[in-house]
């Protein structure tokens, strides 16, 4: 490819869940993928609505290579600007597990179309 990444399917099973009002939790384990020198992956998404208005999320994957464990985190908050407009600021970063993680700071406006 142009990119020189190449097309990964992971499979595994997935188990969803709601802990309350406005909770939305995912746990993923995908031990079987088609990628070249990819590896088993396991990620947590969790998701809370505060206030109807306020909505904070996090998602954290640990990709398990051997000799460089890999994480990535994701935590993000978001405010309703109107009806399915948000504006988020969120950090994200991937880091080997030895590494102390830095996240990157992302702000913008996305668009829900549920």
């Amino acid at each position: 490819s142009a990119n020189n990444l190449t097309d990964t399917w992971r499979f595994g099973p997935t188990y969803e869940r709601s802990f309350g009002k406005g909770n939305y939790t995912l746990l993923k384990f995908y031990p079987f993928n088609t990628g070249e020198d990819k590896e088993t992956q396991i990620s947590i998404f969790f998701s809370q609505d505060f206030l109807n208005r306020l909505n904070y999320s996090t998602l954290l994957t640990y990709n398990f290579r051997p000799g460089t464990n890999t994480y990535y985190f994701e935590p993000q908050i978001s405010f309703e600007v109107r009806k399915r407009l948000r504006f988020f600021v969120e950090g994200r970063g991937m880091k080997t597990i030895d590494d102390r993680l830095q996240l990157e700071p992302v702000t913008g406006l996305k668009f829900l179309l549920r």
